[in-house]
């Protein structure tokens, strides 16, 4: 079956798709108190621990194209970023334990930080006031997206484990083949 070679790649698309949905929402109820909660590095886990190079660099670049038209940024950030992130996650994979844990969670966390801290200072470009005036939320936003990557990111990653485990299950052709 065609679709077996390509589940991972699916079920990564699936679930940056869910997740891109269910942060839109958190965004809009936050958006009374200004505050936009932006977590890339997650979005680069699965792909970047377990899929093929190209796979993986397929599911980044689809998911910062949505990013990218979907968020006010800067035009390419998320397509230019996140395909960044997939080949530093892909490039320490040996290093890390694909089910996830302490090092993978301490990298996704430095990625996460630094993505945001440049995602501020391009958007800070055009402000015509001091930065120093949005300071305060600025640090609030990097600490609530920190604060959420640690609290879902495992949990993320292994959800879709368990969706590509969950897909394993053999099938029965008509002429009672199994395949």
């Amino acid at each position: 079956m065609l679709l077996r070679q390509y589940k991972g790649f699916l079920i990564a698309m699936l679930a940056n798709g869910f997740l891109s949905l269910a942060l839109t929402e958190l965004n809009h109820h936050l958006a009374g108190w200004s505050i936009t909660l932006l977590i890339p590095a997650i979005f680069v886990l699965y792909a970047g621990l377990n899929l093929h190079y190209l796979q993986g660099l397929t599911v980044c670049l689809l998911t910062g194209l949505f990013h990218d038209a979907a968020l006010p940024v800067p035009e390419g950030f998320f397509t230019l970023t996140l395909p960044t992130l997939h080949l530093i996650f892909h490039h320490f994979r040996s290093k890390l334990h694909k089910k996830g844990g302490l090092g993978t969670i301490l990298l996704a966390q430095t990625l996460n930080l630094g993505t945001l801290i440049l995602l501020h200072i391009s958007l800070s470009s055009g402000l015509t006031e001091s930065i120093v005036r949005h300071l305060p939320l600025i640090l609030l936003q990097l600490f609530l997206s920190q604060l959420l990557l640690f609290l879902i990111g495992l949990y993320f990653l292994d959800i879709q484990r368990k969706a590509v485990t969950l897909t394993r299950a053999r099938f029965v052709e008509a002429k009672g083949r199994s395949t």
